[in-house]
């Protein structure tokens, strides 16, 4: 309550109960005691050094130590004089009892109770009711006061006493979901670099340096029950020696795009596309000169269609189970190269085998440094009038071990087998240091 509405209630109680100057102490001695008092006992520290403060770290007045409001000990009955007393010590009073707040300690030692003007404040919030905010008998103490740390319980309990229901003191913060994309795009690049120099070699050799780059990017598509995955494979190398530089010694050009329908929960209806080709043209050991090319962009290019079901029982395994798979076969100019060279008869640019196929993509980690990854094409023919059934073989192991984040050696073995090519196995193997790149 304000100190002028507290101030008109004191006077009035005093003149009701008729206190007399004659049977009272004087100001001097009430101004004398009351403020040495306050000031001695609790402004000064001593009643702190009870409870081994510092004061020397303490402020002046210490609200969080006092309790709101502060009784001294009982001695006899003091009168007041309605007309001696001093607004201004009403005043100062109040300002007192509203700076120290918290804290149970001092009200045990210094008793209030008995003195006038709790009456007098009692009375107001009976008769006035409205301009009480606050009971200060029903408002809780903090407890542990004097320790360097508060428990977090016994503080959260207090607080939440002093505030309405509807208050949260502990707000919950709303938790924001970004929507995840259905699509998922990565990539990587690795660069490969060996070299290679001899001189006065008696066991004989060439210099040589080569250069390869093997780029794969992948955009996955995963939504409910569908599955699309599509990837772009670009691989091309160059060596150079004494005898012969800039030879093309590796290029293709591959696209892959596989749809599924889940059927169960590691089983997709399936459906896949593959086309294969290169970029450069390929010329015969040979052919120093580089006069006549056998191969180029679109000669051959292989294209196959299948469907079929796909196991999948995790991200690092594939296994595409295709009973009805074409194959094509194409040379684009049959003018500058030889088809037959790839089962196409003379009169003809392309050749269509149809039968079944098996797809394995596999990927596992040996150790946190090595990782194998594995690629294996199989296609039979058996639907076809010819006598003999053509057969197709292509398995690519990639393996990559760990230097540093960017640097890693690889060792890579390509086995080829195509009737429709030659009757022997064609075997290709590359170890390098490598610079790789993931995005």
């Amino acid at each position: 309550m304000s100190g002028r509405l507290l101030e008109q209630i004191w006077h009035n109680k005093m003149d009701k109960e008729g206190y007399s100057t004659e049977d009272s102490i004087s100001w001097d001695f009430h101004e004398g005691y009351l403020t040495k008092y306050i000031r001695k006992q609790i402004y000064g520290g001593s009643m702190l050094r009870r409870l081994e403060f510092s004061s020397n770290l303490q402020s002046k007045y210490m609200p969080h130590t006092f309790s709101l409001k502060y009784q001294l000990p009982h001695y006899k009955k003091i009168k007041y004089h309605s007309v001696s007393y001093s607004r201004k010590a009403l005043k100062n009073y109040q300002e007192f009892i509203g700076l120290h707040k918290y804290g149970g300690y001092y009200s045990k030692l210094v008793n209030l109770d008995k003195r006038p003007i709790y009456h007098v404040m009692a009375k107001a919030a009976i008769n006035t009711p409205y301009h009480v905010d606050y009971l200060w008998n029903d408002i809780p103490d903090v407890s542990n006061v004097g320790k360097r740390r508060l428990s977090r319980r016994a503080v959260d309990k207090s607080i939440s006493t002093l505030l309405p229901d509807t208050f949260n003191t502990k707000p919950n913060l709303e938790q924001i979901v970004i929507k995840k994309s259905p699509w998922k795009f990565e990539g990587t690049e690795n660069v490969q670099l060996s070299q290679g120099y001899l001189e006065n070699w008696t066991k004989g050799g060439e210099n040589n340096i080569a250069l390869s780059s093997d780029l794969r990017f992948n955009a996955n598509f995963t939504k409910d029950k569908h599955s699309w995955e599509n990837n772009i494979i670009h691989k091309v190398g160059v060596i150079s020696t004494e005898s012969e530089s800039g030879r093309v010694n590796d290029d293709l050009l591959e696209i892959n795009t596989k749809y599924g329908l889940k059927s169960s929960k590691k089983w997709y209806y399936s459906f896949l596309y593959n086309f294969k080709t290169q970029v450069f043209y390929g010329y015969e050991k040979s052919d120093k000169e580089h006069e006549t090319p056998i191969s180029g962009f679109l000669a051959p290019a292989y294209m196959s269609f299948a469907v079929g079901m796909d196991f999948k029982p995790s991200n690092k395994f594939t296994l595409l189970l295709s009973p009805l798979t074409s194959r094509l076969t194409i040379v684009s100019d049959t003018v500058k190269f030889d088809q037959t060279r790839y089962g196409i008869d003379n009169d003809k640019k392309t050749n269509t085998l149809n039968g079944l196929s098996i797809v394995n993509n596999f990927s596992y980690r040996i150790s946190k440094e090595i990782n194998l990854n594995s690629k294996l094409d199989i296609f039979y023919q058996y639907l076809s009038d010819d006598s003999e059934n053509q057969k197709q073989i292509d398995w690519e192991i990639i393996v990559d071990m760990k230097i540093n984040q960017f640097l890693s050696t690889r060792l890579l073995g390509n086995l080829r087998y195509f009737t429709t090519e030659s009757d022997k196995v064609q075997i290709k193997e590359n170890f390098n240091i490598a610079f790789k790149y993931h995005f």
